[in-house]
Parts: structure tokens; sequence; C-alpha cells
């Protein structure tokens, strides 16, 4: 390092008094005015901070499938009846109240209704499930429902799924007090539960211990 500086001191001086610096000396004095040693630039190199990884949700971007049903009660802290589970027995849905706080009345009482204890909570799978009743035939109701039997017999399907960036859901569909959110799945998006054969829907009930009532 000193003898670096010696002869850029040296090379300058000689410049500025008119002095010939002899050419063993003047290549070494230019290379040092335009690199930098290794000392140096280990230096700098060790400035520099390291960029932080990048986030995860960049490395899930198409990870918005239907998580399992079990798993997102008993490990993502979802309280069942914070989701649209509130309406498996009805045969409307509120679309303005996705999600629901784990304190929320409602929710609390479907915590403790058969729908979750002996079903959606057993459930170790991921298909979508129906948001709302779905009638066979047309119910003797007044007022009369003012949609086809085919569109009632055939509701729209959710699950839950995590909440992240790339899988943003609507705003009010995030689970309060987790890091799920609500899906209202829509046509060729993830398998419901109605679409699968019978056969394998008993199947699924029986492994399960599922009570569908």
């Amino acid at each position: 390092q000193l003898g670096l500086q010696f002869i850029l001191w040296y090379s300058i001086l000689s410049l500025n008094a008119g002095v010939h610096m002899p050419r063993v000396l003047a290549f070494p004095a230019i290379a040092a005015a335009l690199l930098l040693d290794e000392g140096a630039l280990a230096i700098r190199k060790k400035d520099i901070p390291t960029p932080p990884p990048p986030p995860e949700w960049m490395f899930n971007k198409r990870n918005c499938s239907c998580l399992n049903w079990k798993e997102a009660y008993d490990l993502h802290g979802a309280k069942c009846g914070q989701g649209l589970e509130r309406f498996a027995d009805s045969l409307w849905m509120d679309k303005f109240r996705i999600a629901a706080y784990p304190t929320d009345k409602t929710a609390m009482e479907y915590a403790e209704k058969d729908v979750c204890k002996h079903m959606f909570t057993r459930m170790n799978f991921n298909y979508a499930m129906n948001t709302r009743i779905a009638p066979m035939h047309m119910p003797d109701i007044y007022p009369k429902p003012h949609v086809s039997l085919q569109e009632l017999s055939t509701p729209q399907t959710w699950c839950y799924v995590r909440a992240s960036l790339t899988c943003s859901m609507p705003h009010g569909h995030h689970v309060p007090g987790t890091g799920l959110s609500v899906k209202l799945v829509e046509p060729g998006e993830d398998v419901a539960l109605r679409d699968l054969p019978m056969e394998k829907i008993l199947d699924l009930a029986k492994t399960n211990i599922l009570d569908l009532g």
C-alpha cells in the first residue's frame, strides 16, 4: 500500500516539474491510477450490504389452491364459522359478510353446531364445499326464489386459501386473526366435493367419519 502511494506521489511531482519519469515507473503509476488494489476492493465489497431474500410469495405465485380443511382449522388457526360454514344450512349466502371475527356471535354459535363438529373440522381433504344448501327441488317458500332450480341447486363453492399478495382476495375475505382468506371458487379452478362420483363421496364420509345429514 505504501509503495503504491509513493509511485502515485512521485508520478504527480514528476509531471508537475516536467521531469521525465522512467518508463518502468510510468506504467505502474498509470495502472495504479486506474485500478484499485485488492485490499481496497475487498473493503468496498465488505461495505456493500447483502440484499434481503425475496419474499416467500414470489416462489409460490400459483399457490392459490384450496387448503386441507382440517389443516386450516388445526394448523392455521381458522375457527369453524369464520368462513362460509355459517351458511351451510341456509338457502342464501350473505355476499357482504364473507369472513367473520372469531368473536362474532353467529360464528361462535356455528362452532358448536353439528355441521362444524361432525363435518367441517373432520374433513381431511381439500375439495371445495358448497357456499349454502343445494336443494334438489324448488323449495315451497314465500317469497319464491327469483332464480331457476338449476342455479339454486348449483351454488358457488368455497374453501380456505393462504392470504398472500399473489393470491389476494377481495376486501372482506381475509379471515381475521389468521393468515387465511376465504376463496369463492370460480369454474375450472378447484375440484368441488359435489363433483366427485357418489362412491368417492361416500368413501370420504366413511374415512373421515363425517355426518352428512
